[in-house]
């Protein structure tokens, strides 16, 4: 008798007894069978213990979806209530937008109306201004009667008070630097009083600075007392050198123990009238200072009144100061805007510049009437009543600019032609057009017209203007012997 085998297959805990037949030999083939039968069950062991692995794996993975459905479901009635929200509030927007749409259309008719009251309130405005005009121009008038009543009464009164020179205001206490009247030739005598400026308060030094002076219509000091020397301090000896210390440009710098005095005549046109006059520099009581100042003369042929100057040079020798745009007839027929620097000398360019601006002194009208023509040509009339300017020919039908401008043309014309097609043509191009048909519309015909066309032509002077026929026929001498007329006016 041989002992038992006994096989243990770990991987299933399973222990496999073999016992030996007693009595009987070892069957080796039997042996290899169990052997075969081992292995395979460890196989089998193994795919077990694997397939219990991914049963594990799959019991997480169905308990994780069971979760994931969950949360689907819990996220899913979370948009449920998002989309009835949302419902809601679509509801809401529309009620909104139809209010809204209500609100727009009475704001519109309340801004219709706004606009009707504001035409009246402009309207009313309008009329109040013209009233209040009339009022103020009325109440200007008599206040300014009043005035100038007044004005010449205090004039009379300040001519038998005014005094003779600033010095004699000081006398009477008066201490503020100002403007002041002055009747340097005495009260009632000579010339009228006259303004000027006494310092009350600063001496003039002497030396290198200037102790007397005068200014320009520009506020800017002069020192020249002769011709036109801007920048320079001399007088008339200076310039002749008859002063009597020839290193000296004026008399009254000579210092000399007598009195002395210099004259002169200031020429410079851009820089009078003088304004004021400054005087100073005396220290002691023996020192005296006089001046006088004559009146502004123009000199130059002044145009005549009735005609408008020629340029800028013309206005300023008619006693023009003013800087600033003024007519001039610088072409026959038109007056043109320029600007005159009245404070620049006629010989410098910016002196007279001039603008685009323009004003015809002429105008051109006319009027044609009873035309007459045959398709393919020129129409022509009988004649004129108004022929302003003798542009218009009207046996040729052709109108000639008799001066540069703009033009206006209106015509009218009365037919019964089936077709009617005429063109305005200016130097043979054509510029308008007039086109008419007759027509039904079943209760009743129209087969005359009177169709008509307003347009505006830039011409030169000597450019022409014609009616050309194209097709159709015209009518002429209806009851007041005048139907068709293109009328023209230039401005």
């Amino acid at each position: 008798m041989e002992r038992g085998r006994f096989f243990e297959i770990n991987g299933s805990n399973i222990t496999l007894a073999i016992n030996s037949v007693i009595g009987l030999k070892n069957d080796k083939n039997l042996v290899e069978q169990v052997s075969t039968l081992v292995a395979t069950t460890r196989e089998h062991a193994k795919h077990i213990a694997q397939i219990k692995v991914d049963y594990d794996i799959l019991w997480k993975a169905n308990e994780n979806l069971s979760n994931d459905i969950k949360n689907l479901q819990h996220e899913n009635e979370i948009l449920k209530q998002k989309d009835e929200k949302l419902g809601q509030n679509y509801e809401n927007l529309m009620s909104e937008n139809k209010r809204l749409r209500h609100d727009y259309e009475n704001l519109q008719a309340q801004n219709m109306r706004l606009s009707q009251n504001y035409e009246n309130l402009r309207k009313n405005t309008e009329h109040l201004k013209s009233f209040n005009q009339g009022y103020l121009n009325d109440r200007y008038d008599s206040y300014r009667n009043l005035t100038d009543g007044r004005l010449q009464y205090l004039e009379t009164i300040t001519l038998q008070i005014t005094p003779r020179t600033c010095q004699t205001l000081a006398d009477m206490g008066v201490k503020q630097t100002g403007t002041y009247f002055v009747d340097p030739d005495g009260v009632l005598r000579g010339d009228p009083p006259i303004q000027v400026l006494c310092d009350m308060e600063t001496a003039l030094s002497s030396g290198d600075t200037h102790n007397a002076w005068w200014k320009d219509r520009h506020g800017n000091p002069q020192y020249y007392w002769d011709g036109s020397n801007a920048g320079r301090h001399v007088c008339n000896c200076g310039l002749s050198k008859k002063c009597i210390h020839r290193s000296s440009s004026c008399n009254c710098d000579a210092e000399a123990p007598q009195w002395e005095s210099d004259t002169g005549t200031i020429r410079n046109r851009t820089a009078l009238p003088i304004t004021e006059l400054r005087f100073g520099g005396l220290q002691f009581d023996g020192q005296k200072a006089s001046h006088n100042l004559g009146g502004l003369v123009c000199r130059g042929k002044a145009p005549s009144p009735d005609n408008p100057a020629e340029s800028c040079s013309s206005l300023r020798q008619a006693g023009n100061a003013e800087t600033g745009y003024h007519l001039i007839t610088n072409k026959k027929g038109r007056l043109d805007v320029v600007l005159c620097r009245m404070d620049l000398e006629e010989t410098d360019p910016k002196f007279q510049m001039g603008t685009s601006a323009r004003i015809a002194r002429e105008v051109v009208y006319f009027d044609v009437y009873d035309a007459a023509g045959k398709a393919g040509g020129v129409i022509h009339f009988s004649g004129t009543e108004v022929n302003i300017g003798g542009g218009m020919n009207p046996s040729s039908g052709v109108f000639t600019a008799p001066l540069d401008g703009i033009y206006v043309f209106h015509f009218h014309t009365w037919t019964h032609s089936t077709v009617l097609m005429l063109y305005f043509r200016k130097n043979g191009d054509q510029k308008a057009h007039i086109y008419s048909h007759d027509y039904s519309n079943g209760a009743y015909d129209v087969h005359e017209q009177m169709p008509g066309q307003t347009f505006m032509l830039h011409l030169l002077k000597g450019d022409t203007l014609d009616v050309y026929l194209d097709n159709g026929l015209l009518r002429a001498k209806t009851l007041d012997n005048k139907e068709t007329r293109p009328r023209n006016y230039y401005d």
